[in-house]
């Protein structure tokens, strides 16, 4: 009976098997198992019951399943591989073990994470990999000396193989693959990635085009998730912008509200979470050591400073006082870089009604205004963080100003003079503002009323 594998050409534990088979010289017959749909009821029946790949199927029909045993199998019944003293032996699995239990997870977490985070793992597991070849490397070109693949390529080659496309690819944040590459520390690592990669074996089962499409397909599940964890309303005191009365830089009650971007890929697991933790303490130490022009400032170090956690999704800051007769600053940005800007609060008094004795003195009216900012980025200048501060600040004086010398019969007429006044003070980069606006109720069972409304610029 001919030898079976059922493997995968995307999977590198299943690489393991395939390679060990071609190194010991068997004649085979491969089964491409596709793991992007339910194994189909005969794999389950007669290969493997939870439907993994590699499954070897031996002469006598023995099943072995797992890339490892299928791996050690092959080279138990061959005599190669493997070395024969019990020294050798143990250092080869010491070696397999310490890789596996390092260098995959670093792969595979660097893809799609923060990238502070994708360098960290990368550096740790390679250097991992490093120091276990200063021991057992022995000149090479393979572990313990060898000038054949050992169990030891077998089992680690296909991540290694991986780690390599992805940085010819472009799949990682940063220069970290080039960095690593090239930096005379990661030599060892570097010969015996090179010696691995041109052995004919690995070339021969090799797909560069399928494994780059499925790191890639991979990367854009991840990025495009609508899956994410959130942190409502840190609260935390920092120094953002000025005083409203002596407009000095001092500090201020801030909250802070945010959401990150999860993996789905990783969420079934058991072992996988992002540290609710890790999000409160990285913004807190953002907020506590520096101190920013305003809000969009704020915003724009938080969202750029090397994070552990993840890809943010949506960032709202808020600031009480700091404006005059306001009672809070509020600056949100979303992941499709949605940016507004906001002042909440605000109370003045109006004449303002229809009937006559709704205009003998002035009512309290509370004004929102939300403004869209158009071409907002994290990197914007910091100068330009401090002129949309004095650009706020000047929108505010120029409401008062006109809202408590003017009157007016209905709110809506209230709310479309203030977008009028708004556009007069703001630059032509503003695309969009909302003024929300209530007053008390008439009616009687209501507190308040009013009425909210939108205008675009030259609308």
């Amino acid at each position: 009976m001919t030898i079976t594998l059922y493997s995968s050409i995307k999977c590198p534990w299943a690489a393991r098997a395939w390679l060990a088979l071609i190194e010991a010289g068997l004649d085979f017959e491969l089964v491409e198992i596709d793991l992007s749909v339910p194994r189909e009821p005969w794999y389950l029946e007669q290969i493997n019951p939870v439907g993994k790949v590699p499954a070897i199927k031996w002469h006598d029909g023995t099943i072995i399943c797992e890339s490892s045993v299928c791996a050690e199998f092959v080279a138990d019944h061959t005599g190669k591989l493997f070395p024969r003293d019990a020294i050798s032996r143990s250092k080869v699995r010491f070696f397999i073990e310490t890789f596996t239990a390092k260098f995959p997870p670093a792969l595979y977490g660097a893809l799609g994470g923060p990238p502070q985070k994708q360098k960290e793992r990368l550096l740790e597991a390679v250097s991992t990999v490093e120091g276990l070849l200063k021991t057992f490397y022995k000149g090479g070109p393979f572990l313990l000396g060898s000038k054949e693949y050992t169990l030891a390529e077998v089992d680690c080659v296909p991540f290694m193989a991986r780690f390599d496309m992805a940085g010819r690819h472009g799949l990682y944040n940063g220069t970290v693959y080039q960095d690593i590459r090239t930096d005379s520390k990661y030599k060892l690592f570097n010969e015996y990635l090179d010696n691995c990669l041109s052995r004919p074996s690995h070339v021969k089962i090799w797909d560069d085009e399928a494994n780059s499409q499925a790191a890639k397909a991979r990367l854009k599940s991840n990025k495009s998730s609508p899956d994410y964890i959130f942190l409502e309303e840190l609260r935390l005191v920092g120094k953002v912008g000025l005083s409203a009365f002596s407009f000095a830089e001092r500090s201020f009650p801030i909250t802070i509200s945010a959401s990150v971007m999860t993996k789905p890929v990783q969420a079934g697991s058991d072992e996988y979470a992002i540290s609710y933790g890790d999000v409160c303490r990285e913004i807190t130490k953002i907020v506590e050591q520096n101190s920013f022009k305003g809000l969009e400032d704020l915003a724009s170090v938080i969202l750029q400073a090397p994070s552990t956690v993840g890809a943010w999704r949506e960032l709202v800051v808020q600031k009480e006082g700091g404006i005059l007769r306001a009672e809070k600053e509020i600056f949100e940005l979303d992941i499709a870089s949605n940016a507004k800007s906001s002042i909440k609060g605000l109370t003045l008094g109006c004449i303002i009604g229809i009937y006559d004795h709704e205009r003998e003195k002035k009512q309290d009216v509370i004004i929102d205004l939300s403004i869209k900012l158009g071409n907002w980025s994290a990197s914007t200048n910091k100068s330009r963080f401090a002129e949309v501060e004095d650009q706020k600040r000047k929108l505010v004086e120029a409401v008062v100003a006109y809202v408590e010398k003017s009157d007016f019969k209905t709110v809506e007429a209230l709310a479309q003079k203030i977008s009028e006044v708004s556009f007069d003070v703001l630059p032509s980069s503003i695309e969009e503002i909302e003024v929300w606006i209530s007053k008390p109720s008439a009616l009687t069972f209501a507190k308040q009323s009013g009425v909210c409304i939108t205008r675009r610029q030259g609308n």
